[in-house]
């Protein structure tokens, strides 16, 4: 089924990236990083089924085509910078809908990429990944590495909109940074759909996250690459199986939270509420009580949005708190007893 992948990630030095080397490994080309005096060469890392570099429609034609060259254009990207911890670049990391045929998927993310260009001003650099050989068949995905600086006929102007601190957006009359994220996430949703309804395809995508939606289920763990290889070489991995039960936990503490919620809604009597209740929040996760059903969507469509963020913060608390616990009770083990894979936590 399609689903609604959309991350944004800084490229900034301060945790040590640099957008040349961000560049040359999305576009999968080699480019020579000039203030950093290194070469990066991801030529053989494959899976490359489109790179394009936009431009915004209103820009001059006479005196940036400069920017269409990849090295330049990061290179001049980076020089624009003069901050030890300076942001350079910012990425967008979306899911293609492996559904769709490969035609549309590249307009799709095309069609994407230039909105992002057109919405800020600044140059993006496109690429669109086909899934990785031995993993995930459905993993399309491509790659949109956006400046933090607007593009003009001099060269580099004044920061991006999406760039500055949330008083200067006040000022200009903007969204804070979190919301433009918010809707650049429920405008990629839309794209996405009408991509599908012109496909004549019965799926469709959902921008709201999972409580905003009703619904009383978890998002799965991410558990990695590093953690699949061990599993797929048929061995067992301890922090996998710890995602695994913290995820069960925080499903059942879930379903608690949305079945007390109902009852309250529904005005259900205390002879009744004591009755056990069993219910089915997803693949392997039950609650002790009757026979499974379904959890109704109800209960959380009921309550309010300040109902919802306090049961959300609540829930958060008591979930951290029975981590902690099990973070305290792990660490007495002596660590002969408490056997670890090797690399796995890194990719977490």
């Amino acid at each position: 089924m399609a689903i609604v992948h959309f991350e944004v990630k800084p490229v900034s030095r301060g945790r040590g990236s640099s957008a040349v080397s961000r560049a040359a490994y999305t576009a999968r080309v080699q480019l020579y990083d000039e203030r950093q005096h290194r070469r990066y060469d991801f030529r053989q890392r494959g899976g490359l089924e489109h790179a394009e570099i936009m431009l915004p429609t209103s820009t001059p034609t006479t005196g940036t085509e400069w920017a269409r060259d990849r090295s330049t254009l990061w290179n001049r990207a980076e020089a624009a910078e003069r901050r030890k911890d300076a942001r350079v670049a910012r990425e967008y990391v979306v899911a293609l809908p492996h559904e769709l045929a490969s035609k549309l998927r590249l307009e799709l993310a095309r069609d994407f990429a230039q909105s992002i260009a057109d919405r800020y001003g600044g140059v993006v650099d496109l690429a669109v990944h086909q899934p990785v050989k031995g993993g995930d068949a459905r993993n399309h995905h491509a790659h949109i590495l956006s400046t933090t600086r607007k593009l003009t006929a001099d060269g580099f102007g004044r920061k991006t909109d999406i760039e500055i601190p949330d008083d200067a957006r006040r000022e200009r009359g903007l969204v804070p940074g979190r919301e433009e994220i918010r809707l650049l996430r429920h405008d990629w949703a839309d794209r996405v759909n009408d991509k599908l309804r012109e496909a004549r395809l019965e799926q469709r995508v959902d921008a709201r996250s999972l409580w905003e939606q009703g619904s009383a289920r978890v998002p799965q763990p991410h558990l990695g690459r590093a953690i699949i290889a061990i599993e797929r070489a048929g061995r067992t991995s301890i922090v996998a199986e710890r995602l695994r039960q913290e995820h069960a936990a925080l499903e059942r503490m879930m379903l608690e939270y949305a079945l007390a919620a109902s009852r309250t809604a529904t005005g259900t009597s205390a002879a009744a509420t004591a009755t056990p209740v069993m219910a089915q929040v997803g693949p392997g996760t039950v609650v002790e009580g009757q026979p499974a059903a379904p959890v109704s969507s109800a209960a959380a469509r009921s309550l309010s949005i300040s109902e919802r963020q306090q049961l959300a913060a609540e829930r958060w608390l008591a979930y951290r708190s029975s981590a902690v616990e099990t973070e305290r009770d792990l660490s007495r083990r002596p660590e002969r007893d408490r056997p670890r894979d090797l690399g796995a936590e890194l990719d977490l």
